[in-house]
């Protein structure tokens, strides 16, 4: 717009000699130069005020006067001054409705922004629910989910479950009564993964699984690069697969889940669900470790996780005495883990099984007793192993009850020369 259309002419201007004039451009009030400058004059904050009161003294219109107020609030969220910012985010609310889309665009992913570089927590969340009860109040509603999901973020990155769970229903109730539907797909999408984070934090492993499947249903066709996110959906999708026996699908998403939460700074669920990828590589029979030493490594001081990479070592190296040694002493007295304990007999039993099939390749036949011992199981639990061997093809084998033992027949399956390869594949990395 024209400044001489909106202000006039200079003689129709009455200033005051004795106060600060603001900067001209042929005849007008040039608001944008003020503006601009504010930033780099000896008080901002004073120069953004003049801004606004100049614009609401000469005109009907609230541009400047809105951008003025955006810029105060980034001050004050540096400045750690929540009073000021709460002052700051009430007008912007106010003029919200006053300006142009063009010119709030990115006002308040600007304030999210800076918020979440705050080092105090408490203030982060003080912040951010200012901006929600404000954007809420005023029907401000795009805005308004798109914090609120910030804030569910922040809860649940900081295991405030208590926070989360208050917050989260309301904000599902609100998004189901959304008219736009599409507008707030993927919205719905991340807060039912915030619930899927409080399920986790209760145990409540069956409503879990529905909400799981549910997510995935949301998740076809939809952008969804939320790392954090990313992370606890596919964390929960290896559990699910994990129990379904399905180790080679469980072992993709640990690996997913891993680098996601990795990213993101997030290092105890980094550590929780690497642990997970070391125990069902010892279990996957067709795939080749996704996780190294090296990574691992960078959380050493995380004891429980170097536990299972000593077993995982013990394992490749078919040191059975070892692996039993360091289960029974480190793994399954010390670790706390609820997945892992619940998991604790099949992993002890596919590593058995895993073993006894390496034995095989080595000896072409093999005493009960001895693999008895070696392995610590009685005969009757033998048989189940060589049974489950057989018939899942890991080894064509033959059981002499004569001779009470074990012979390799034919050329191990397809499948269980896959599996000797990734053995060697595991060394050498290793």
């Amino acid at each position: 717009m024209s400044d001489v259309d909106d202000y006039g002419d200079d003689d129709q201007i009455d200033y005051n000699e004795d106060e600060y004039i603001p900067q001209e451009d042929e005849g007008g009030l040039n608001l944008e130069d003020n503006y601009l400058q504010a930033e780099n004059a000896d008080d901002p904050i004073q120069a953004y005020r003049d801004v606004i009161d100049l614009e609401i003294s000469n005109s009907d219109e609230r541009k400047w006067t809105y951008k003025s107020y955006e810029k105060l609030a980034l001050i004050f969220i540096k400045k750690m001054n929540k009073d000021e910012f709460k002052k700051s985010v009430e007008n912007i609310a106010n003029f919200y409705s006053k300006v142009e889309d063009c010119d709030k665009q990115d006002t308040i992913r600007e304030l999210c922004s800076e918020i979440k570089i705050l080092t105090d927590t408490n203030l982060k969340l003080e912040l951010f629910k200012i901006l929600l009860q404000y954007l809420k109040d005023n029907g401000i509603t795009r805005e308004y989910f798109f914090v609120g999901v910030e804030l569910c973020k922040l809860y649940s990155f900081n295991k405030k479950f208590n926070e989360l769970k208050e917050l989260l229903p309301t904000l599902m109730e609100d998004v189901d009564n959304y008219e736009d539907k599409e507008m707030v797909k993927n919205i719905k999408l991340e807060l039912i993964i915030m619930k899927m984070q409080i399920l986790k934090h209760e145990g409540n492993t069956i409503d879990l699984k529905s909400l799981y499947l549910e997510a995935n249903k949301l998740m076809i066709d939809q952008v969804f690069e939320d790392k954090f996110l990313t992370g606890i959906i596919n964390e929960e999708g290896g559990k699910i697969a994990m129990r379904q026996k399905e180790f080679d699908k469980a072992l993709a998403k640990f690996k997913f889940a891993f680098h996601s939460y990795r990213d993101t700074g997030n290092e105890e669920e980094a550590v929780t669900v690497l642990k997970y990828a070391f125990i069902v590589s010892l279990l996957v029979l067709d795939s080749s470790t996704i996780v190294t030493k090296e990574e691992a490594n960078l959380y050493s001081k995380h004891k429980s996780l170097m536990n299972l990479v000593n077993l995982f070592d013990a394992y490749n190296a078919l040191d059975i005495k070892k692996v039993i040694e360091i289960w029974n002493k480190d793994i399954i007295s010390n670790e706390k883990d609820k997945f892992i304990q619940e998991n604790k007999t099949d992993i002890l039993y596919n590593i058995r099984i895993n073993y006894v099939v390496r034995k095989l390749k080595a000896f072409k036949n093999c005493k009960f007793e001895i693999i008895e011992k070696e392995i610590g199981v009685k005969n009757d639990e033998l048989m189940g192993m060589m049974m489950n061997i057989a018939k899942n093809q890991i080894a064509k084998i033959k059981i002499n009850f004569v001779k009470k033992q074990i012979e390799v027949i034919d050329d191990y399956s397809d499948g269980s020369a896959r599996l000797l390869r990734n053995y060697n594949g595991w060394l050498t990395k290793l």
